[in-house]
């Protein structure tokens, strides 16, 4: 299957370009199952990633300066720092995170489409791709209506598990 000149081309694509400098030979990236869903995986977390690190970022500077000073009178080196005042400042910032990531995820969609289509082999595919093909491109809109309702459900229940999680974690 040819897919013009993306980092990810088999024949032409940076990415083997540049491992081929190191004496690798090219990798398949999009043509195998296994190497196909590792492609999608590493594009949805770089896409994913900035975003997360910005929320991560503005938590961080909320945490006051006052703590970490305080504990460095204290005596508390980096470590203890670090455990005991910046992970628990991160705490709703990470659950939020958790939250966004896993809905996200649940819902992939534009990065198998564009890149595999779903293949090979249906691989790739993701329940929000597997609505779509059947929803729009087979005309098949009951499939796509009850998958539609199960990708709810899931990502219902999933964000109930991590609200649930959340809520024993702060003891509420």
């Amino acid at each position: 299957m040819r897919r013009g000149h993306s980092l990810y081309n088999t024949d032409s694509g940076l990415i083997n370009l540049v491992l081929g400098w190191g004496g690798v030979q090219p990798v398949p990236w999009l043509d195998q199952p296994w190497m196909a869903r590792i492609s999608v995986i590493i594009v949805a977390v770089w896409q994913g990633s900035g975003y997360n690190m910005l929320v991560f970022l503005a938590a961080l500077q909320g945490v006051p300066q006052e703590f970490y000073e305080a504990a460095e009178v204290d005596g508390a080196g980096p470590w203890r720092r670090f455990r005991f005042i910046t992970l628990p400042s991160l705490r709703f910032a990470t659950f939020f995170v958790v939250v966004t990531a896993t809905i996200s995820w649940i819902q992939l969609f534009e990065t198998p489409l564009v890149l595999t289509h779903g293949g090979p082999l249906d691989s790739t595919r993701s329940m929000a791709l597997f609505i779509y093909q059947n929803g729009f491109e087979r005309n098949r809109l009951g499939y796509g209506a009850a998958a539609s309702f199960l990708l709810f459900l899931a990502v219902l229940i999933v964000t109930a598990i991590q609200f649930k999680a959340r809520r024993e974690e702060i003891g509420a």
